[in-house]
């Protein structure tokens, strides 16, 4: 049986130790999970627990795909949550395999949100985005300074903000030496 769901994000475990890329979170996002013995699949026709596989796959690939890194993940004695530190790669550009029809879908990335501390209690988030001029940006607060790519592709990345090439979503930020004044 085929289930199709809208979604608005991917979340996406890192913590396997092969996961050490985007490419390898999707591809162990998308990989197909056996459902055996304590975990059947419900067959409607039989009525009965079977052994089955299950796989996500992304059919239709959207303007914007935002993908989420899961980097906190549970302490379970005391409840809380760890950051996890993990460097991740990412690049400016991603193929998202799409299942119907099969394809690969091109990628422009254009938003990447940093989490700053080590846990969900404390911590600060700083955006870096690129510009309609192809200019990187971050945001930290209310200061704006430039970014070089290769710094953005550096950081330890939370959300990731690619848009579709072709697409039409483009943010446009300009920015001014003088004070902004007001009128009256």
């Amino acid at each position: 049986s085929t289930t199709y769901n809208r979604f608005t994000d991917v979340g996406m475990q890192i913590i396997p130790e092969h996961v050490k890329s985007v490419v390898d979170a999707i591809k162990a996002f998308t990989k197909p999970e056996t459902l055996g013995k304590g975990n059947e699949w419900m067959c409607d026709g039989c009525k009965k627990k079977v052994v089955a596989t299950k796989q996500i796959t992304i059919s239709a690939p959207p303007a914007v795909l935002v993908l989420h890194l899961k980097r906190f993940n549970v302490v379970h004695e005391d409840n809380t949550f760890n950051k996890l530190e993990k460097p991740i790669a990412f690049d400016t550009n991603l193929l998202l395999p799409c299942s119907h029809p099969k394809r690969n879908v091109p990628y422009e990335l254009f938003g990447v949100v940093v989490h700053h501390g080590n846990s969900t209690i404390n911590g600060h988030y700083t955006a870096l985005v690129r510009s309609a001029n192809g200019q990187w940006l971050k945001m930290d607060d209310e200061i704006v300074s430039h970014i070089t790519a290769q710094l953005v592709l550096k950081q330890q990345a939370y959300i990731l903000l690619y848009r579709q090439t072709g697409s039409t979503p483009k943010l446009s930020v300009s920015i001014s030496d003088r004070p902004s004044s007001s009128s009256s």
